[in-house]
């Protein structure tokens, strides 16, 4: 019997119930089935410790703190190198290290084994001023200190870990400009639909008969943007004078809610609004199914944080239908599961809230095509899904023989041997990698169906790539740094091939040889494609 894959996830603390410990849950849940999996966390409240026991999964404890305490923060550089000690003695015999939270995304890199990051958004601490402006200003300040001392370390972490997943197309956008890498793939976020589903209670709906309800959660960070729902209820009160605001809280911060009170009271809004704190979990698919509408307000200016939203999804697998703020077009349909607006501008966002109180029907119409729209495309077993194939395409990688070329832990290129075992069909490249490297090694009497590739959106490209092919004869590879340093050499033979990714690279031909080559086009002349380390060739394009 075939051993088990062994996992080991790094995770900063379960300390909240917030999306992306809930994110962990759901999926080491689910991918237990597979592989033996150990969770190692700086610090974990008990009710979460026991849902992962209870699952038959271990989570091991770190430290004594966590990064909600400013001490973690003063003292970071003896917590992150005890932490690395000892989640190095206790993954000795593990294959492969998923990591989803800052420092651990820089701890796995320090392993010196297979890593996957999957990145909910640039860690918000340190690279979101919108983020960062929601707290007094002592903090504000303190923040910016060990953004300056440590930022370095989640950007190095991001860009040396061997596949980096985003959620979505949204956060994978800020993946590229903060961490200037892009991504290896897509997760998507799931939903528990055998929870999240139409669910009546009578206690509820009698307690808010005879209103309209619009839901919404909230963290009380700017991030969030409650504020900004706050300032559209004038012209819905106008339109629903019996409208209800159910605000939900994951994080309780009373002096940011009682700001937020002030602000009603002055709009003359304050008796619509209905403060309810953190509701169970197994409570929130009542308080879904209950509202109309459920509003999400995050700001636009956010750098990814508002770029994937857990409870959007959730409020659509229940019914309900969804007005949520610009960041992504990918969980809102624009006119099937809901309307899209810019949080910043109260007037249109306001008709847009009306529109769908006003009209029952249509609201009923849009909650049931968001219902299908989830259970089509962001369940847990989908999230599952793509996981798992990353994890396995990087086991490939490291255990088939397929040469990785690296320098300063970047990615500079991939040897491909002719004689490496395959079983059918491997891809070996990322997924948003703008060249699909596979190989098929299939028995005869197979046949790929017939197909046309489809180009949904416009491809824009990062960087120019090349592939080469040894048909016959002898070469020798050199990758080169772009201040024209060797860095590593490769002889290919025939049936051999390289992919070039990043920095330089030169080819000598050590016999006759037949190579075949492409890259991506256009071509825009030598003079505009190419950066020559030495003597430029005769015939060198």
């Amino acid at each position: 019997m075939t051993s088990k894959i062994k996992i080991a996830w790094l995770h900063t603390h379960f300390l909240l119930n917030t999306g992306g410990t809930r994110y962990v849950h759901e999926v080491v849940s689910r991918l237990k089935k597979d592989f033996d999996i150990t969770i190692f966390v700086e610090k974990s409240n008990s009710d979460w410790k026991d849902k992962f026991r209870s699952d038959g999964i271990e989570v091991v404890e770190l430290l004594p703190i966590s990064s909600n305490s400013p001490i973690y923060w003063l003292f970071f550089p003896f917590w992150l190198k005890s932490s690395l000690e000892k989640i190095r003695e206790r993954t000795h015999g593990f294959d492969i290290v998923v990591t989803s939270m800052f420092p651990m995304n820089w701890i796995s890199t320090q392993l010196g084994k297979p890593t996957v990051q999957i990145c909910f958004e640039p860690f918000a601490f340190f690279h979101d001023p919108m983020f960062v402006a929601s707290f007094p200003k002592p903090k504000q300040l303190f923040i910016r200190l060990m953004t300056k001392l440590y930022e370095s370390v989640d950007v190095r972490g991001s860009q040396t870990s061997e596949r980096l997943l985003s959620l979505n197309a949204g956060v994978g956008e800020w993946v590229q400009k903060l961490y200037g890498r892009t991504p290896s793939g897509q997760t998507a976020i799931g939903v528990n639909i055998a929870l999240f589903k139409p669910t009546p209670d009578a206690d509820l709906q009698a307690k808010y008969s005879g209103n309209k309800v619009i839901l919404h959660g909230t963290d009380y960070t700017a991030i969030k943007g409650t504020d900004f729902l706050i300032r559209m209820l004038p012209d819905v009160v106008k339109k629903h004078p019996r409208v209800k605001v159910i605000i939900t809280e994951s994080v309780s911060d009373s002096a940011a809610k009682d700001k937020l009170i002030a602000l009603a009271r002055q709009l003359g809004v304050l008796s619509h609004l209905d403060f309810v704190g953190s509701l169970r979990y197994t409570d929130l698919p009542k308080y879904y199914t209950l509202a109309d509408i459920y509003v999400f307000t995050g700001h636009p200016e956010s750098r990814g944080a508002t770029s994937a939203s857990l409870s959007v999804l959730e409020s659509l697998a229940c019914g309900t239908p969804v007005v949520r703020g610009i960041g992504t077009n990918d969980e809102v349909i624009e006119g099937k599961s809901g309307y899209i607006i810019d949080p910043r501008d109260p007037d249109s966002s306001a008709r847009a809230i009306n529109r769908l109180l006003g009209n029952p029907s249509l609201g009923k119409r849009f909650g049931r095509w968001g219902r299908q729209y989830v259970l089509e495309n962001y369940t847990w077993d989908h999230v599952v899904r793509n996981i798992i194939d990353q994890i396995y395409v990087l086991l490939d990688i490291h255990q088939l023989g397929f040469e990785q070329v690296k320098h300063d832990s970047r990615l500079l290129g991939m040897i491909f041997r002719h004689d490496t075992p395959i079983d059918k069909l491997k891809f070996f490249t990322d997924d948003m990698n703008p060249f699909q490297i596979g190989i098929h090694h299939q028995p005869a009497g197979v046949s790929l169906i017939p197909h046309v590739h489809l180009l949904e959106h416009p491809i824009t490209l990062n960087s120019i790539q090349e592939l080469i092919y040894v048909q016959s004869g002898k070469v020798r590879v050199t990758f080169y740094s772009r201040q024209g340093k060797a860095l590593s050499v490769y002889t290919l033979f025939p049936q051999d091939s390289a992919l070039f990714i990043a920095e330089g690279h030169g080819v000598d031909f050590l016999e006759e040889t037949r190579l075949f080559m492409i890259k991506q086009g256009p071509y825009p002349g030598t003079q505009h494609a190419k950066l020559y380390l030495g003597k430029k060739p005769d015939d060198s394009r």
